[in-house]
């Protein structure tokens, strides 16, 4: 868990013909900046905002430590109803009889092991016990958990439960403590935190309660990478400098006429080649082409001025659980790409979390198809084939992401209007050779459109000289 407190932002502005950016404010606490271009000499600029922070992670001292990787639940862990199928188990692909149909694939969250409890028609509580703990001040539980929805109605799915006991006898439950439940899909893994901190001084169990619903029952419940321990915290500074779209200061044609007369324009004479022409009125262009090498457009008629707003950490993001608008940022990083940010956010109104990812808009790319037909560039259509190349492959939600972002970075990174989805799919194989060589294959296969076996088996022979 990692908290962000900004302490003040720093703005530039660079001409896209330099590299190197101009510092016009440091450590700005004003919700806005202006920028008056007017003293500029005739451009193409662009604005950073940097916010400044410290950057708090939570690190936990643990007391208990358990991801499954043996293969088994721990022999000071208790499971009840043991020879049921829906019992927790340690599972590689929580494998439920259908589970496949609706396109899961379900992995570990991290390694090869999760604790799993399955769904079934049997309205029964499956229960998933640890060992007993001493609860410390300042002491704090993580863990991932992912509940599938069956079908995508999104009713039909168990309830999670999580409680406290003094006792591991699931059947003699006494005085048990729920302190965190979900009875709503989860159908990516997701941290849960929760803190323990009133429980400090007794001894305890951490119970993992798998409901089943009878028939309106889900897939059921899994749970890794279990962690309690102390709260500590780290704190390091950061930062990221943001990048705002082009904005032009030139020649601007500030009366409606004929794009020819000077006396229309704010310097009394027409654009010649090299000038960067702005247009705020209604122009006629006749008799000849538009003369300028660069040429803006804006259709509010404004001057050439900047309003930079600062963040204000919240903003319209529904909540995916309840679809309420009331949400807001908790945490912002940088992602390991570099190209978007990661922000993590809180629900007001169900107190769940999430994650979204957000990108510098960029102008649309066009994809030219092999029958030169045209259209817009689509992330989903790279997303899905790069996910069926990697089906049931070792290969981490976290690392397709990853791929797809530097797949991503290296076409836009071309600065074309277009491009031929032959070099996409160039782009696309030459990341996956590095992610895995099975995912490879089976994209190249599909892509390449192999005629015979030959073929086929001359692009494995590639792999296997390497």
């Amino acid at each position: 868990m990692t908290f962000i407190q900004i302490y003040g932002t720093n703005i530039y502005r660079k001409e896209i013909s330099s590299d190197e950016p101009v510092l016009l404010a440091s450590e700005l606490t004003a919700d806005s900046y202006q920028d008056n271009m007017s003293s500029l000499a005739d451009g193409i600029y662009q604005y950073g905002v940097e916010p400044r922070y410290d950057k708090k992670e939570v690190i936990l001292n643990p007391i208990l430590e358990e991801d499954f990787e043996d293969g088994n639940i721990p022999a000071n862990w208790t499971i009840n109803n043991a020879t049921e199928s829906s019992a927790w188990k340690a599972d590689d692909d929580c494998s439920h009889t259908y589970y496949h149909t609706f396109g899961y694939d379900l992995k570990a969250f991290d390694g090869n092991y999760s604790a799993y409890s399955n769904g079934d028609n049997n309205q029964n509580s499956y229960y998933l016990i640890s060992p007993k703990i001493d609860v410390v001040p300042e002491c704090e539980m993580h863990f991932y958990c992912i509940v599938p929805e069956w079908g995508t109605n999104g009713s039909s799915v168990n309830t999670l439960n999580v409680k406290i006991s003094p006792s591991s006898d699931a059947a003699g439950f006494g005085s048990i403590t729920p302190i965190w439940t979900n009875n709503t899909k989860i159908n990516e893994w997701t941290l849960v935190s929760i803190d323990l901190s009133e429980y400090a001084g007794q001894q305890v169990h951490i119970v993992f309660e798998n409901v089943n619903k009878g028939i309106f029952s889900g897939f059921g419940s899994a749970v890794d990478n279990i962690k309690v321990g102390k709260k500590s915290f780290v704190t390091t500074p950061s930062s990221f400098i943001t990048w705002s779209n082009e904005v032009a200061k030139g020649n601007t044609f500030i009366t409606e006429g004929a794009w020819n007369e000077g006396s229309n324009w704010s310097k009394g004479v027409a654009p010649a080649y090299n000038d960067i022409a702005i247009i705020n009125a209604a122009a006629t262009i006749e008799n000849g082409t538009v003369n300028a090498q660069h040429l803006f457009i804006n259709k509010d008629g404004s001057s050439p001025k900047v309003t930079l707003q600062k963040y204000n950490g919240s903003d319209d993001e529904k909540c995916p659980f309840c679809n309420q608008e009331a949400t807001r940022v908790i945490d912002s990083r940088p992602a390991e790409d570099g190209s978007s940010i990661r922000r993590r956010r809180c629900c007001d109104e169900c107190g769940k979390r999430f994650t979204t990812y957000e990108k510098v808009e960029t102008i649309p790319l066009i994809v030219i198809k092999k029958d030169d037909n045209r259209e817009q560039y689509d992330r989903s259509k790279i997303e899905g084939g790069v996910l069926r190349a990697c089906y049931k492959r070792p290969v981490s939600a976290e690392q397709i992401q990853r791929t797809l972002e530097k797949i991503e970075t290296d076409i836009f990174n071309r600065e074309e209007k277009e491009i031929p989805t032959n070099v996409i799919g160039e782009i696309v194989m030459d990341h996956l050779k590095e992610l895995d060589e099975v995912a490879y294959v089976r994209f190249a296969s599909v892509y390449r459109e192999f005629k015979d076996v030959n073929t086929f088996m001359s692009e494995i022979k590639k792999i296997l000289e390497k």
